[in-house]
């Protein structure tokens, strides 16, 4: 009974990723990049989008923390994206505390434009430029 079970489940899974692949190859017929999985880094920073999920990060982490105005946004230093039932977004971001010097954060946005949602999934740091968290282990 249960490799009877095995074997639905097998199928179903056999399905779905031929399903799968079905639309990645609609959705890009003539590309050789595949859909989902893949990151791909984001070349150009300063592209607005880019920008705007950068600052949305950033107000968002200020809002899950309870201070309005703890960071300001200064830039994007580099990220990379990765197509997942919308995009995820990968940033380590310059912000600045009230009066304080710039730092490194490292942030994670789910954007699905389609739906108007955007979500921040993790925003850690400060961190150094090789993604490593700071705190008193590093002194």
């Amino acid at each position: 009974m249960q490799r009877g079970a095995f074997h639905v489940a097998g199928l179903w899974k056999k399905r779905i990723t031929d399903m799968t692949g079905r639309l990645c190859r609609r959705w890009k017929p003539n590309s050789e990049e595949m859909c989902g999985g893949i990151r791909h880094p984001i070349t150009d920073v300063t592209d607005l989008k880019v920008v705007d999920i950068g600052k949305f990060a950033v107000n968002e982490h200020n809002k899950q923390q309870g201070h309005a105005a703890a960071l300001k946004f200064v830039k994007v230093v580099r990220g990379s994206k990765q197509l997942v039932a919308g995009m995820k977004y990968e940033l380590t971001i310059t912000a600045a505390a009230d009066g304080g010097a710039d730092k490194t954060y490292v942030a994670v946005v789910w954007d699905r434009p389609w739906m108007k949602l955007r979500k921040l999934t993790s925003f850690e740091g400060p961190v150094d430029l090789k993604g490593k968290i700071l705190g008193f282990w590093n002194l």
